[in-house]
């Protein structure tokens, strides 16, 4: 009986602990993509560029390749046509 609960314990255990490091990149990766949104809406309300957005997102680590690509396509004004590409880009 001894025996039995040692080796599932051991099972548990290499079963727990990788699932708890992938839960705790997710959960970083959301709190990160969460900054990044209320970056971008900061800036937009601030009307600033697209390149103004990216600069800052890049200087402060928040960049993401694909945020990065949906502002340069459409938008280069700022204003109602931003911020529809930012709601967009949020929603996926």
């Amino acid at each position: 009986m001894l025996i039995i609960s040692i080796v599932a314990m051991g099972l548990l255990t290499l079963i727990i602990i990788p699932v708890g490091i992938v839960l705790a990149c997710q959960w970083g990766a959301v709190r990160k993509r969460e900054a990044t949104v209320v970056a971008v809406q900061d800036m937009l309300e601030k009307d600033f560029t697209a390149d103004q957005i990216r600069e800052v997102l890049e200087a402060g680590g928040l960049a993401d390749h694909n945020w990065q690509q949906q502002l340069l396509r459409g938008a280069r004004n700022t204003g109602n046509r931003a911020k529809k590409i930012f709601r967009h880009a949020c929603a996926g």
